[in-house]
């Protein structure tokens, strides 16, 4: 079994009651996609951008990082 690292997001979880949106989870979303390892591998094995000035793969995946 593979070890991973556990690591903290970069921002405090509290309850409020404050609205919110739907999207305000998304960034757990992002969060536990970095830290599994998702920009390596997207950017590993998807075919580079043929002009050399095109965005990565992770880029057009994750357009806010």
């Amino acid at each position: 079994m593979n070890n991973m690292a556990r690591t903290l997001p970069p921002f405090k979880i509290a309850a409020t009651e404050e609205l919110i949106t739907a999207q305000s989870g998304l960034i757990l979303f992002g969060e536990c996609s970095l830290g599994l390892g998702l920009e390596r591998w997207l950017d590993g094995d998807l075919p580079k951008p043929g002009s050399g000035h095109g965005f990565g793969a992770f880029q057009h995946a994750f357009p806010w990082c």
